[in-house]
């Protein structure tokens, strides 16, 4: 009977890499190593990886001090590797220190040992050396396992079931409005989110819903699943579908509208220790992601905004009026925060029916300035979170919308 194969992966938070060459050469006939920190295990990435990679019954090591060359060599030297034909290291994750304590180590005993860039799902081995050192990935990583690799749990919201072909009509009619025309039209089916809008209260929507070009399941009234669908999902479920489409993406690569969960690291803070109170803070933290998908093995979020401009209550002597404020800030800032827990490589993206050359224009040259200040200002911003923007007169070109968000 031949011996078995063991495959040894560095734990990081870079989880991706382990679990790409675990699907690359993992088999029944595989056994798995993982060299961990008490960091690593803290956050629960092993955990994680062998989810994503339905492994039940891995050994490991965990290295206390993630910094000691010594330590890592000596960890390793306690698994008898004797028994193994075939010696596999991946040193993509881990510590510098732990890649090249783990690379001599296994150099000594003669394993093959490669790594991982990121990039056009390229692996190179780095021992030993033959004429054939670079290869690419022949197994892709599915959605559900590069969210799980991360830690990630996943619920799915229910689509509205609306074609994508009417989705597609609101798109090119929606493009072209004047939206500052319908604040109050708005501001109706807002306040009748996910409630059906009755007979008495469609007239004061019913321009909206005609310049858009749809026509209600129900004549002359909306139900709670087109108010969702109206104020705003009708976008998502357009983006979602176009790049549905383009790609010929089956449904377990994408998922639009998803809300996902991680559970929360453990704060540097003790809200108790430092208030006297109560530290009753969320174990998790869930948000909603309007389009995630996977493409060549790239992990790619999209935040969908039918508009850059929100509109806020304010008390006056005259009473409350509605003013209008920029929320690109605040959406750029939300995404980055979510980018960096999906690995280094992962695509973010905002895209909106915002034309932004008409938002900046203004018959008030200082306003005009103020708003070029400021839109330049989000772009810098945006650039620097390596978020891609993409608005209205851009998804109007005939470029393909994966192309705008490389």
């Amino acid at each position: 009977m031949a011996k078995k194969k063991i495959l040894i992966s560095l734990v990081s938070d870079q989880t991706i890499p382990n679990v790409q060459l675990i699907k690359e050469y993992g088999d029944e006939d595989t056994d798995y190593l993982f060299v961990s920190t008490p960091g690593m295990e803290k956050k629960g990435c092993r955990k994680w990886i062998e989810k994503c990679c339905n492994i039940s019954d891995a050994q490991f090591v965990n290295v206390s001090n993630q910094f000691s060359y010594e330590e890592v060599q000596q960890k390793l030297a306690t698994i008898d590797f004797d028994i193994y034909e075939k010696i596999i290291v991946n040193i993509t994750g881990g510590t510098k220190i732990m890649s090249v304590a783990a690379s001599d180590f296994f150099k000594e005993i003669g394993a093959e040992i490669f790594y991982v860039t990121g990039i056009n799902q390229e692996y190179i081995r780095t021992f030993p050396k033959k004429k054939s050192m670079d290869f690419k990935l022949g197994q892709s990583v599915s959605l559900s396992e590069y969210l799980y690799a991360y830690g990630f749990e996943f619920n799915p919201t229910e689509q509205s079931g609306i074609s994508f072909e009417q989705s597609e009509i609101i798109f090119n009619n929606y493009s072209s409005l004047n939206i500052n025309e319908y604040v109050e039209e708005f501001a109706v089916l807002r306040s009748k989110r996910g409630k059906t809008l009755v007979a008495n209260d469609y007239p004061k929507v019913r321009r909206f819903i005609e310049a858009i070009d749809y026509t209600p399941q129900k004549e002359g009234e909306l139900s709670k699943i087109e108010t969702k669908y109206l104020t705003g999902e009708w976008f998502e479920e357009y983006v979602g579908g176009r790049i549905k489409k383009e790609l010929s993406l089956s449904d377990n690569n994408i998922l639009i509208g998803t809300v996902i969960t991680k559970n929360a690291s453990i704060p540097q803070n003790s809200i108790t220790t430092l208030l006297g109170i109560e530290d009753n803070r969320d174990v998790e933290n869930t948000n909603e992601m309007d389009v995630i998908f996977m493409h060549q093995n790239q992990f790619y979020a999209i935040e969908c905004k039918t508009s850059i401009v929100d509109y806020r209550s304010i008390e006056t002597t005259n009473g409350l009026i509605r003013k209008p404020y920029n929320i690109l800030g605040e959406t750029i800032y939300k995404l980055d925060s979510l980018k960096s827990r999906f690995g280094l490589f992962a695509k973010a993206s905002i895209v909106t029916l915002t034309n932004f050359k008409d938002y900046v224009i203004d018959n008030d040259i200082n306003k005009q300035n103020n708003k070029i200040r400021e839109m330049k200002s989000l772009i810098e911003r945006a650039d620097l979170s390596r978020i891609k923007l993409v608005d209205n007169s851009l998804l109007r070109t005939s470029e393909s919308l994966i192309n705008l968000l490389k």
